[in-house]
């Protein structure tokens, strides 16, 4: 794995990082999304809540706040916590409706901000966030 600052657990997904995270989409975790600070993000996880590291907060607190998610019943978002420390949140893009069991393409692009998604979907994304839980 690169050395790169910008790659560290709950900074940017790194592209081998976000293929891995997809291709193990089946061992990963649901995770409520209780709250998005700045800078860190509160999950329940298999009924334990911990707060989690992500320097994409700001990114992360727009996806949920656009209301396209497609884990989402309008008042809880989830997303799937992968064992590479990625948090990923399933979205439509604007007026349209994702799949809510899309085929995962192994195929990653990443975005200019360094952050990476996937498109398992027309119509949506699979957007991909670095978490890391923080040490009390």
């Amino acid at each position: 794995m690169t050395t790169d600052p910008r790659y560290q657990p709950g900074f940017d997904v790194h592209s081998i990082q976000a293929r891995k995270a997809l291709e193990g989409l089946a061992s990963s975790r649901g995770a409520r999304i209780l709250s998005i600070n700045d800078g860190s993000v509160v999950l329940e996880v298999e009924c334990r809540t911990d707060t989690f590291h992500c320097a994409n907060a700001p990114r992360l607190a727009e996806l949920v706040g656009s209301g396209r998610c497609a884990l989402s019943d309008g008042t809880v978002t989830f997303g799937l916590l992968t064992e590479h420390g990625v948090l990923v949140v399933p979205a439509s893009d604007e007026g349209s409706t994702i799949s809510p069991t899309p085929s995962v393409d192994p195929s990653v692009c990443v975005l200019d901000d360094g952050a990476a998604l996937h498109s398992p979907t027309e119509g949506g994304a699979w957007h991909l966030f670095g978490v890391a839980p923080t040490t009390t």
